[in-house]
């Protein structure tokens, strides 16, 4: 299958229980905010920053000739089970295979009222919508999993109503797939066993070909769900080395893919704290930071529940409890990266632990303490020794830390080049989104753009500024930046 060109995915293949097609509401006026140029180009996107992509993006002229459709799925929202979701205020607005025969699907997210709308206006704001452009990008930058952006545009000929009267503003979002856990629960609950058996058939045919060859065994289904779990454990993993919190764990934002999905009111770490709640709405703290490894394995156990009909409850229970295993090999090895550790040692797991539970003590920023490791073994504009009040404890985790890079057969550049790929120079700030937000609803985007080039670079010392680049201020705590000339 890698070697001939890939069928376009064409989610209409599926029931007409599984989604409604829809037109976009479209923008009157539109203006663009951010058009993804490099992006467009590596995928084989033959749009353009000009009017006739603005007329695609904001809702007006189809994609590549494609049908838009409004997607039904279900989900458990904070552990309770809602069978009324769907796309209440995006399309899947159109399908293709890119350059390197990869398939892709574009949805436009605040395209307005669908039939999964509820009594919602089928609008996004610019706010948001800011947020998760920054998001995507900046993940993606960071190399772990996730949607990409390709477009934001905004219209101020329409006020949508949130807590204040807020700019309507449309993501073009791009995702391998947007089938969701959510979606096997769909089928499941409502015993449609056709449904559920086309939506697995589908969903293997088009992106999982090696398994679909044998859909009709149990083989395919456990080798479905064994990817599941290590895709899962991978990005959980990625989440928790970085210092990102999801916010909304619901298995309606859990994508087969393993990417990131659905960027709500996430949050990456500032002070070291195990159990923050990036989620205002989250008051039991059920998807707080440290919780983010659990919740992926219990949602991992909804979605093999779907597959009951064909596999036995003992054999899936198994297949899912591989995860916990999975994820701490994958943590481990991420943090092993983060401290420039090149080998294993039983000991590892101990001394990053030892180092957590110190940050968390002292309140230590947790992105700047891992980059401030570069100054253990060498001259770096960060500290670490600044990020902690206990300095005898630091000296005595040090210590210890030293004598464990001793037992790599490794020089100090090796280490460091590790450690600078590793651990961001710069991480998307809340305060520095709010703060693009804030210019952008007053129509500067220059905030938006000098924020967004930093974020797309977040291991290089150096920050983009429009064409050029310049070397930092000492960045202090905040990490702050700045593009003075």
């Amino acid at each position: 299958m890698t070697d001939k060109a890939r069928a376009v995915a064409r989610f209409s293949e599926l029931p007409s229980s599984a989604y409604t097609r829809q037109l976009a509401e479209p923008f009157p006026d539109p203006k663009w905010v951010h058009f993804n140029e490099p992006l467009a180009r590596e995928l084989g996107i033959s749009l353009k920053q000009n009017d006739d992509a603005l007329s695609v993006l904001s809702g007006q002229s189809p994609f590549m000739e494609c049908e838009p459709l409004a997607m039904a799925y279900s989900g458990h929202q904070f552990g309770v089970f809602n069978p009324g979701l769907g796309d209440g205020r995006g399309l899947l607005y159109g399908e293709f295979v890119d350059t390197q025969n990869r398939p892709w699907e574009l949805h436009l997210k605040g395209a307005g009222r669908t039939p999964y709308s509820r009594h919602g206006d089928g609008r996004a704001v610019l706010r948001s919508s800011i947020r998760e452009y920054l998001a995507s990008e900046h993940m993606a930058a960071l190399g772990v999993p996730t949607t990409r952006a390709l477009s934001l545009v905004t219209s101020r000929a329409i006020q949508v109503h949130r807590e204040t009267i807020e700019p309507a503003a449309m993501v073009a979002r791009l995702a391998s797939t947007h089938v969701r856990f959510g979606h096997f629960e769909h089928y499941f609950y409502r015993q449609d066993l056709d449904g559920l058996t086309a939506l697995k058939n589908w969903v293997l045919k088009h992106h999982f070909p090696s398994l679909y060859e044998r859909k009709e065994s149990t083989e395919a289904l456990v080798g479905f769900l064994t990817i599941q779990v290590q895709r899962n454990a991978d990005l959980v993993a990625d989440w928790q080395a970085v210092g990102f919190c999801h916010g909304v764990m619901n298995t309606d934002n859990m994508s087969i893919s393993g990417e990131t999905f659905d960027y709500g009111p996430y949050g990456f770490m500032d002070a070291y704290q195990p159990d923050w709640i990036c989620n205002h709405s989250d008051h039991n703290g059920r998807y707080a930071f440290n919780q983010q490894p659990k919740i992926a394995y219990w949602n991992l156990a909804c979605l093999a529940q779907t597959f009951a009909h064909w596999l036995s409850v003992e054999l899936l229970q198994s297949l899912i409890d591989e995860f916990p295993k999975a994820f701490e090999l994958a943590y481990l090895n991420r943090m092993r990266s983060k401290l420039g550790l090149l080998t294993k040692h039983p000991e590892d797991d101990r001394l990053v632990q030892s180092l957590l539970a110190l940050m968390a003590q002292n309140q230590s920023d947790y992105s700047l303490t891992f980059r401030s490791l570069l100054s253990v073994e060498a001259e770096y504009h960060l500290e670490l020794k600044d990020n902690f009040s206990d300095q005898v404890a630091l000296a005595d985790w040090v210590a210890r830390y030293k004598s464990r890079l001793l037992l790599d057969q490794s020089t100090v550049e090796e280490r460091q080049a590790l450690m600078r790929q590793s651990n961001p120079a710069y991480v998307l700030r809340t305060y520095m989104a709010q703060q693009a937000i804030e210019s952008a609803e007053q129509g500067d985007m220059t905030e938006f753009n000098r924020l967004l080039n930093a974020m797309i670079f977040p291991y290089d010392d150096r920050v983009a500024c429009g064409d050029y680049q310049r070397s930092p201020p000492d960045w202090g705590r905040g990490l702050s930046l700045s593009c003075s000339s």
